[in-house]
């Protein structure tokens, strides 16, 4: 496996030397220690990198794009769900007829 890994720059150009041919050396130590790749899914780390694509625009800071939007997001959540500066229900059903009419 290493010699393929080493080798796949020339075979392939190394434009295509991505991130997961990397992965292809630590296979071995995986699947020793949870066994067979069939037996098991990233589906979980999936769905969180697809949350995480969707709190990025563009390719500047996108560390901190998905800082600020994941703290507006929770602030928001504290705000409607009864926190210290719990919203009146009043205001929550006022956003909720706006909403249905978009």
């Amino acid at each position: 496996m290493y010699d393929f890994v080493w080798d796949f720059g020339d075979f392939f150009g190394e434009v295509n030397m991505v991130y997961n041919v990397h992965l292809l050396l630590h296979f071995w130590k995986i699947v020793s220690m949870l066994g067979p790749m069939w037996a098991y899914s990233a589906f979980c780390f999936e769905l969180g990198n697809g949350r995480l694509v969707k709190l990025v625009n563009g390719t500047t800071g996108v560390a901190t794009q998905i800082v600020n939007k994941y703290h507006m997001a929770a602030a928001a959540a504290e705000l409607v769900g009864g926190g210290q500066y719990a919203v009146r229900d009043r205001a929550i059903n006022f956003c909720n007829e706006v909403g249905r009419y978009k």
